[in-house]
C-alpha cells in the first residue's frame, strides 16, 4: 500500500483501521474542545492549541502519502511528534481549570 491507512487496513483488518482512525478522532476531538475552551480565556494556550491542530492536520495528511504514520513498526522518530502532541494536549485538557486560574465551585464537595 502507498499510504498508512491502507497499510493498517490490509495488515490488521477492520479493527486495525478502527483503532488508527479512533486515535485521529480522539486527537481532533480533544484539540477542538481545548480551542473552544481557551478562545476567550487564555490567548497563549489558544494559539498553542491552534498550532497543535495544524500539526495534527499535517500528520493526518502525511499518512495518506507515506506508509509511516502514528504507529510505525520499529521506528520511533516518525511517530514521536504525534505522541508528544497528544500527551501535551491531554494534559492541557485535564488541567483546564488550573491553567486558566479559575476554580469551578459547582463540583466542590462541601
Amino acid at each position: 500500500p502507498h499510504n498508512y491507512i491502507l497499510l493498517m487496513a490490509s495488515e490488521n483488518g477492520i479493527m486495525g483501521i478502527m483503532s488508527v482512525l479512533s486515535l485521529y478522532i480522539l486527537y481532533f476531538y480533544l484539540n477542538i474542545k481545548n480551542i473552544m475552551y481557551y478562545k476567550n480565556r487564555n490567548n497563549n494556550l489558544y494559539i498553542i492549541m491552534i498550532t497543535f491542530l495544524a500539526a495534527g492536520i499535517g500528520i493526518f495528511w502525511r499518512s495518506f502519502f507515506e506508509v509511516s504514520g502514528i504507529m510505525n513498526y520499529g521506528y520511533m522518530a516518525t511517530d514521536l511528534p504525534f505522541w508528544i502532541l497528544m500527551i501535551f494536549m491531554t494534559y492541557i485538557y485535564q488541567n483546564r481549570e488550573k491553567l486558566t486560574g479559575k476554580i469551578i465551585t459547582e463540583y466542590m464537595v462541601y
